[in-house]
């Protein structure tokens, strides 16, 4: 059985995310940036982190924040793993990534 570390996803490294320091106010998008706050360009519009926000990971009104959280498989391992996963889903044959 393989073990999968799921972590909890961090706004910090995002493009999505930013952390204004300008000297003065800046008009984006239609908003204006106030110097010390962040902000989230995730969705259709620019979005202020409240206080109450967390400080490190994603907050509940994130568009990037998948409920109830699912694993997302990038790569595979190797090439095996990957033509393995191929004949499986051309049989139409189950599999669960991180195997049971």
């Amino acid at each position: 059985m393989i073990k999968v570390k799921v972590t909890k996803p961090r706004c910090a490294g995002r493009e999505c995310f930013e952390h204004f320091s300008g000297p003065v106010p800046k008009k984006v998008k239609g908003a204006l940036l106030k110097p010390g706050y962040r902000y989230c360009t995730g969705g259709k519009r620019i979005r202020y982190f409240k206080s109450r926000d967390p400080k490190v990971y994603v907050p509940s009104w994130c568009p990037l924040r998948k409920s109830p959280a699912t694993l997302r498989v990038y790569c595979y391992k190797n090439s095996q793993t990957l033509f393995l996963r191929f004949l499986m889903r051309k049989e139409n044959i189950p599999h669960i990534p991180g195997g049971v």
